[in-house]
């Protein structure tokens, strides 16, 4: 997020790609605007991302302290 390469970047670019969406594009991009400037100021005040983003994973991978699975 810090770097100016973020999730929230790559969906705005979307956004503006797609024509067909109009008026609600404009609300939905202030919604993003409206997250980024508070994920920054969690990251910022505590160093670290929002527990929304630490608990995301990828398919099958494992959650910490637990053991890999085999497959």
């Amino acid at each position: 997020m810090l770097n100016d390469l973020d999730r929230f970047l790559l969906v705005a670019d979307v956004i503006d790609r797609v024509t067909s969406w109009g008026h609600r594009a404009v609300h939905l991009k202030q919604a993003l605007r409206n997250k980024c400037v508070e994920y920054r100021g969690y990251i910022e005040r505590y160093g670290q991302d929002m527990q929304e983003t630490r608990a995301q994973r990828w398919r099958n991978e494992p959650t910490p302290g637990t053991p890999d699975r085999q497959t």
